[in-house]
This record gives structure tokens, C-alpha cells and sequence, in this order.
């Protein structure tokens, strides 16, 4: 890459990229084959009353968390100190509040969140596409052009929080039970009551069982994230960093981090520029490559296109939408509601609940709006 010759030198670049990449193959063919979705998780349980996809989800979040504490316990990874600041003791609310309340409402408008706009673009929907080079283009402005800096941060900033002045060291759940419960064995015991609690509550009822094929997608996401921690903040992640940290130019999105599907859109446009690509981007990669080989495999590659202008328009919305809100949030419905969740974070808490609303208030005006017409 231009901005650094000697990048791919380094074997740490390639089992650190590699690895997202190789981990993403798997788990985007399984999510393929279970229709994960987190809209149609919101949808089915709002609708219809059916929790089977909202527990997958459950599954996943779960897993992760058990994963990372136990990343946390025996591979030195600090969940308070990543490259998405998910435990930061500056606990802005309204950014995750807001943020999130706007990715539902896109990921409604186009059709799916990150994740499942790129297991669609993986089975040919050119919908998906378009959805997710707005995003990108969206998610560039806001990140790289300064745009959330200069016009949305100062907004969202009213009324946080400072948690350094209240003593807490950050805003991870375990911070807060520290307070009451002094000890090692504090966090270990947070992470399993909630990590042991969502994998209980993903089981659901003898007659609402989860299929195979569903406790395989959401357990093979929470492991994914697992992994993610540590391949970017375990011994290879460390390894990957030291190298990194002796190039002229530090590449993008070096630290320790896991799957997310929003900020790598934007690194796809740096990438295009000349950048070399992010843990995140071959993540992503990953995910479609693992949809597109279900797809194939089962014979159900459709190009799927827009039925009319309205739709087109729609879909653009709803991709801008998608990178606002996940912009603001810090994060996806993975990035945030599997990944931030594993690191006990409050704001991921906030920004999941309000991703939910988001989604469920969209599908309830819409059904409004449709029964009214």
C-alpha cells in the first residue's frame, strides 16, 4: 500500500487480518443459512409474538460476554481499554440513546442492519449494495471529513456524565458493582450472571425451542467476537501493535477491537484511496465471501433490484440513516449489541434498547400509516 510499503511484511498483519477475515468466512455462511437478522428478530416479536431470532441474538451476546471475561482471565485483555471506546468514563447517554433510536429506524427503512445488508449483498441483492455504499460514503463524511465532530458531538455531549468524578474507573457494569462488592471475583461473577442468564433465556420454553441451525448462528457469532478480541487484543493483537507502532505512518484501526459493521464501511472509502484495509473491513469481507458461498452452495443467488423510485429513495435513506445512528451510537447491532455488550459496557446496554425502539416505533408507524391508507 502506498502509505506503507512494508505493511505485509508482517506476519502479525496477516494472522491478525487474515484471522477477521477467516473467522467472518464461517460465520457469515452460517448466519446466511439461519436468516439471522436483528429486523426481523424485532419484527417477528412485535408482530407475531415469535422470540426465535430475538434469542438467537440473546445466544450471541451471551457467549460473547462469558468469552470475553474469560479472555479477560487468562489472555490479559483489557475490555476497558479498545479501540471503540465502549467503557469510556465519558458516558455521553444521549449518543447512545440517539444513536441508536436512528440505526433502528434505518435499518428498517433499508431493509436490515449492517451485518444483514452484507449477508444480502452476498445473495445478490443489488439493494443491499446501494444501501451500503451510502453508508459507506455517510459513515466517511461523518468520520473522516469531520462531520460528527464538528455538527453532531456537540449535541450529543450535553449531559453526560463524567463517571471519574463519581470514582468509577469506567462505565462497565462491573465498575458500578465493584462499589458494592469489592473484589477480583466481582467481574467474573457480573459477566456469568449475565453471559449464563441470556444463554438461559435464549433456550426459551419446551415448546419454543431454538433449531440446531439457529443455536449455531447465534453461538458461532458469539464465538466470532471472542475471537475478534483475540485476535486483535490477545498475544497475536499485542504481536500486530509492537509492529504496527515501528511503521512511519500507524495504519488504520490498529487495537485491540472485534466485529463491527459500521466504521468499516468508511474504511472500504479510505481503502479505495489507497489505505491499507482494517481488522473491520476484512471482517466484513469476510461476512459477504461466507453468504455468497451459502447462497451458491444452495442454489438461491437472486440479483435482487429496487421496484420502483420510492423503493431506490428508501434504500438511500435508510443506508444515510444506518451510518448516522451507528456512527453515533459507537457501534451496530453487532458492533454494539454483541460486541459492546461482551464488554458488560452501559452505553452498549443503552444504545441496544434504543436500537430495539427505534426499529419497533418505524414498523409500528409504518403498519400505522399502511392501515390507514
Amino acid at each position: 500500500m502506498p502509505e506503507s510499503p512494508t505493511l505485509w511484511s508482517h506476519l502479525s498483519v496477516w494472522l491478525v487480518l487474515g484471522g477477521a477475515f477467516a473467522c467472518a468466512l464461517p460465520l457469515g455462511h452460517l448466519l446466511a443459512a439461519a436468516r439471522y437478522c436483528t429486523l426481523g428478530a424485532v419484527s417477528d416479536w412485535w408482530t407475531l409474538r415469535d422470540t426465535h431470532r430475538l434469542r438467537m441474538w440473546a445466544a450471541a451476546a451471551g457467549t460473547a460476554m462469558l468469552g470475553t471475561e474469560a479472555l479477560r482471565l487468562w489472555a490479559g485483555l483489557d475490555p476497558a481499554r479498545t479501540l471503540v471506546p465502549y467503557a469510556s468514563p465519558h458516558f455521553a447517554w444521549i449518543r447512545y440513546v440517539a444513536g441508536g433510536f436512528v440505526f433502528g429506524i434505518g435499518m428498517h427503512l433499508a431493509g436490515g442492519c449492517a451485518s444483514r445488508q452484507l449477508l444480502r449483498l452476498g445473495g445478490g441483492s443489488l439493494k443491499a449494495g446501494l444501501a451500503l455504499l451510502v453508508a459507506a460514503f455517510t459513515a466517511a463524511w461523518l468520520i473522516d471529513a469531520g462531520a460528527y465532530r464538528s455538527w453532531l458531538a456537540p449535541l450529543m455531549n450535553l449531559g453526560a456524565i463524567d463517571l471519574d468524578g463519581l470514582g468509577l474507573a469506567d462505565q462497565r457494569l462491573t465498575s458500578f458493582a465493584r462499589l458494592a462488592w469489592p473484589g477480583e471475583t466481582t467481574a467474573t461473577l457480573v459477566a456469568g450472571t449475565l453471559g449464563g442468564g441470556l444463554l438461559f433465556a435464549a433456550h426459551g420454553r419446551a415448546d419454543s425451542r431454538l433449531t440446531t441451525v439457529e443455536w449455531r448462528a447465534g453461538l458461532a457469532l458469539g464465538i466470532a467476537v471472542v475471537a475478534g478480541w483475540w485476535l486483535s487484543g490477545g498475544s497475536p493483537g499485542r504481536a500486530w501493535q509492537e509492529d504496527m507502532a515501528f511503521l512511519d505512518a500507524m495504519p488504520r484501526g490498529v487495537g485491540a477491537q472485534s466485529y463491527t459493521f459500521v466504521a468499516p464501511l468508511a474504511d472500504l472509502v479510505a481503502c479505495v484511496r489507497g489505505r491499507a484495509p482494517s481488522f473491520g473491513l476484512c471482517g466484513a469481507a469476510g461476512l459477504v465471501a461466507g453468504s455468497l458461498l451459502w447462497h451458491w452452495r444452495h442454489g438461491r443467488l437472486r440479483v435482487e433490484r429496487h421496484r420502483n423510485v420510492r423503493d431506490l429513495l428508501r434504500t438511500v435513506l435508510g443506508g444515510a440513516l444506518l451510518a448516522v445512528g451507528g456512527v453515533t451510537a459507537l457501534g451496530c447491532t453487532v458492533g454494539q449489541g454483541v460486541t459492546g455488550l461482551s464488554t458488560l459496557a452501559l452505553g452498549s446496554m443503552l444504545a441496544t434498547l434504543a436500537t430495539i425502539a427505534g426499529a419497533a416505533c418505524a414498523i409500528r408507524v409504518e403498519y400505522a400509516l399502511g392501515s390507514a391508507a
